[in-house]
């Protein structure tokens, strides 16, 4: 009887395959929840690769794992990965279950598995990775993750014994993971030589020891609560970092691996990205990859167009990037990013979730959104788009964004005519994760380009 479901469970989860390969739909989880509907052990029976990578945290998990399958895919023919499906429970079962044969036996023995961070406790019961990547943990969706110390108390609890835990030195709260009880190593970036703190972010996750409870004494605060810290009385600090950044260049950054330093291309230069970059490195380190095969991969590696892309138009590029939707930290980073970009700017906000999230959404977490970033002279347009854009307009307005530099509005068709083209500086589209948005965002990109085409 065991087989039997087993079976069951395969070949009902190939015909599902088969049935979206010819509907034309290739990114779906569908037939993992057939053949876990099956067979509700499925998972813990189907054979694995021996060589697992799990990825999870709150920012960062699809880049660095997509960064990841780059370098893998350039060393190995075939890469296990869950890049198209889901990062639940349903999408690692599809992507096992895709590398499998039509007899049941394995293709690959490398994988590289996303696994979001409330499902790790679920995943890691049938699956155990030699190697499980954390890239941070921040407060993100109220409904779900809204506390770290709770997602880090579920990473934990479903962790596998024998796996290693890659951490970020930099992140206090993630950094705790698997404390006294697996094998850890820590990445870092160190404070660059001029690079200025961020002490003005509204959210900061830590503030008080996990040990004693007594104020931190902060050092060096990068954003939000990412930096150096030390408590004034129980000496709780980061931990050592066995891969560190310590210079930053125009195209390479320099990377002490154990104290030996290695010039490494760079992706793109921002600070999210040398993390995602340094985090992927270190994670392919601790799976016995050398530098010698990681590197040269790493020199033609991009982010993945739905996360950022840039279009020149006429004398101006357009952004656009991905800003998670309902995730205050998500936000505030981009938001950084674009106060930082040099000269004017326009901002478009398109990055409401879907349709049933304006029955459920709470808006509270419009207030930890860091609008301040953009109150500057520099900005010369604020356009929202949202069912929700009197929230967004009255959020915007409190952190000191002139009335006369918003606009609002509940139709995305209708952003384009909204956009001064005759302003000078560039145009920034947010946009959330999910594709409906993304799509939309896109539209708006390409609608805008084809006027500054036109007005060569």
């Amino acid at each position: 009887m065991r087989n039997l479901r087993y079976l069951m469970g395969l070949y009902g989860g190939k015909a599902t395959k088969g049935i979206l390969k010819v509907m034309k739909r290739q990114g779906s989880y569908l037939p993992g929840v057939v053949s876990s509907k099956l067979d509700p052990s499925y998972l813990r029976h189907l054979p694995k690769p021996e060589r697992i990578m799990a990825v999870t945290g709150t920012n960062g998990k699809t880049t660095t794992s997509n960064m990841m399958l780059h370098i893998l895919g350039t060393l190995h023919d075939s890469v296990v990965n869950n890049s198209l499906g889901s990062n639940t429970i349903y999408g690692v079962v599809t992507a096992l279950a895709n590398n499998l044969s039509a007899g049941g036996q394995k293709i690959s023995e490398v994988a590289v598995l996303e696994v979001d961070e409330r499902w790790t406790p679920h995943v890691f019961k049938d699956v155990t990775p030699k190697v499980l990547l954390c890239t941070n943990l921040f407060q993100d969706f109220y409904r779900r993750s809204a506390h770290t110390d709770f997602i880090k108390d579920t990473i934990e609890a479903g962790l596998p014994k024998e796996t290693r835990l890659v951490l970020n030195g930099d992140d206090l709260i993630s950094a705790q993971i698997g404390e006294g009880t697996h094998e850890r190593v820590f990445f870092s970036i160190a404070p660059l030589p001029g690079e200025q703190e961020e002490r003005d972010c509204i959210l900061r996750d830590i503030r008080y020891c996990p040990h004693c409870a007594t104020e931190l004494s902060w050092d060096f605060i990068r954003y939000h609560h990412i930096g150096r810290a030390h408590c004034p009385h129980c000496g709780f600090k980061n931990p050592e970092a066995k891969y560190r950044i310590t210079k930053v260049g125009e195209e390479t950054f320099t990377l002490e691996e154990d104290g030996v330093p290695r010039e490494v291309p760079m992706i793109m230069n921002t600070m999210e990205t040398l993390y995602n970059q340094l985090a992927a490195y270190a994670t392919l380190r601790e799976m016995d990859y050398t530098p010698e095969e990681i590197l040269p991969a790493m020199a033609d590696a991009k982010v993945i167009a739905s996360r950022f892309d840039a279009v020149k138009a006429g004398d101006k590029t357009i952004y656009r990037i991905s800003a998670k939707g309902m995730s205050p930290i998500a936000n505030s980073r981009v938001l950084d990013l674009i106060r930082k970009h040099p000269g004017k700017k326009t901002v478009i906000i398109n990055n409401d979730n879907s349709l049933s999230d304006r029955y459920t959404e709470m808006l509270s977490w419009l207030w930890d959104v860091d609008f301040e970033f953009l109150a500057t002279d520099d900005l010369n347009r604020l356009i929202i788009n949202s069912w929700k854009y009197n929230d967004v307009v009255i959020r915007a307005l409190m952190a000191g964004i002139p009335e006369e530099k918003i606009r609002a509005l509940n139709d995305y068709r209708r952003i384009p005519g909204l956009v001064d083209l005759s302003l000078p500086g560039d145009i920034f589209i947010l946009q959330d994760i999910e594709a409906p948005s993304q799509a939309q965002a896109k539209g708006i990109r390409d609608e805008l380009v084809r006027r500054l085409e036109e007005a060569k």
